[in-house]
């Protein structure tokens, strides 16, 4: 699988971490687009990534689930 996604503008999207509730947000803003083998999908909403509270480096991994955003 190969994911490309178009550039992202800063005024157009936000990463934030939330350390009380541990939540990771990739904000769409005003939304982008990614390619996922060939198919293109618009991103218009959140998404997150809750970690549990554990200490130690952390790798977020975000999906389109269901194949649609």
């Amino acid at each position: 699988m190969s994911i490309h996604s178009n550039k992202l503008e800063s005024s157009n999207s936000t990463i934030s971490f939330d350390n009380s509730t541990r939540i990771f947000t990739l904000g769409a803003g005003a939304g982008y687009y990614v390619f996922i083998n060939g198919t293109k999908y618009n991103i218009v909403s959140n998404l997150t990534a809750t970690i549990t509270n554990t200490k130690g480096q952390w790798y977020i991994y975000m999906s389109l689930s269901g194949g649609v955003p």
